[in-house]
């Protein structure tokens, strides 16, 4: 039996967004022992091949080499809900994939009166509900030889969500470390010309990306440059003097970045600005950080996830509870224990001490 996930498709849809359908994927064939089968990161937009970059597919079996016409295909979508394609299953699922696509574009905008449309209209962005899959996995009564489990994008297991129902109980805790050992190994393994690092070594490095772009206080991804300062410096007093270096990311207008590079410059000596550098090495180098502020943005959690760093991150709906010796919960002020982060700097990383 395999598993693949439909990524979204659409180009202005964000990278982090496209990484959670597919990471779906490895969590659900590591949860119930299914073979994956990758589909390539559909195009961003931004000329980067994203899909080398990340190393996902490397060595997986393709959906398209596997799915035949006889297949059996267990499909999950939103609007058309689980739909177990027996005939011609592959040419099926292509229908149900377009439906949900001019249902999205077109239909729904005149329909909001609809009562089940809001709930559709705001697919599972921070996850599907536990009873919705063991709805897909313990309701197949088939005994095909091949079959595959097919989620559309939107219909997503999460990582957070994976961590928190394994300290519940619910699953095998090792799930979650299983599979972000495998996403890691990917990403590290994986040879590219943009993973080259230019922080000194000699420094402890701290990485600080601050979401500006299309970032707004109603979407909640849009933080008060103070939320980073605070946090910056409480580091500081953690570390001795003179042994780090902050580096500041941002993709931001011109005056955006002025501003964060005139608040920051004046507070701090050891700081590099990063504002508009191309994504692939900003992505490399929070990955790579020592410590690395994870904020509001998917673009930044993906690094958190892979990184064997330290990280900083405010809880809210994509990642929480993340309580394990690398992750440290900030408040809304950007305030955090320091002796917990003590402990972490001292407990995991090589390169750090206090």
């Amino acid at each position: 039996k395999y598993i693949t996930v439909i990524p979204n498709p659409y180009p202005g849809a964000r990278l982090g967004h496209k990484l959670k359908d597919i990471f779906t994927a490895f969590i659900l064939a590591e949860w119930f022992n299914l073979q994956y089968l990758h589909n390539p990161i559909p195009d961003y937009g931004d000329g980067n091949d994203w899909e080398n970059f990340l190393g996902l597919g490397e060595k997986e079996n393709l959906f398209t080499d596997i799915v035949t016409k006889d297949v059996v295909i267990v499909s999950c979508s939103p609007l058309l809900g689980i739909r177990r394609l027996r005939v011609k299953g592959y040419l099926v699922l292509k229908s149900i994939i377009k439906i949900e696509r001019i249902f999205r574009k077109i239909i729904y905008k005149r329909l909001d009166s609809l009562k089940f449309l809001g709930e559709w209209r705001s697919p599972y962005w921070h996850g599907v509900p536990i009873n919705y899959i063991e709805e897909v996995f313990g309701g197949n009564k088939d005994n095909h030889q091949e079959l595959i489990y097919s989620f559309l994008h939107g219909m997503r297991v999460t990582l957070t969500q994976i961590n928190v129902w394994g300290k519940e109980g619910s699953i095998n805790p090792s799930i979650y470390h299983n599979v972000l050992k495998k996403l890691k190994a990917k990403y590290h393994q994986q040879q590219h010309p943009d993973k080259i690092s230019y922080y000194n070594q000699e420094l402890i490095n701290i990485a600080v990306p601050i979401r500006r772009e299309d970032a707004t206080l109603e979407d909640g991804r849009f933080l008060q440059l103070q939320f980073y300062e605070n946090i910056v410096q409480q580091l500081i007093e953690v570390f001795p003097e003179q042994s780090y270096e902050l580096h500041i990311y941002s993709l931001a207008s011109e005056e955006d970045a002025q501003e964060i590079i005139n608040s920051f410059s004046k507070k701090y000596d050891r700081v590099q600005f990063h504002t508009n550098e191309p994504s692939m090495t900003v992505m490399h180098h929070l990955i790579i950080s020592d410590v690395l502020i994870v904020d509001h943005s998917s673009f930044h959690q993906i690094p958190g996830f892979l990184s064997e760093g330290i990280k900083l991150y405010h809880p809210h709906g994509y990642i929480k509870e993340l309580d394990d010796d690398t992750w440290i919960p900030v408040d809304d002020q950007g305030m955090f224990n320091q002796d917990d982060f003590v402990d972490a700097v001292n407990n995991w990383g090589t390169n750090l001490s206090v």
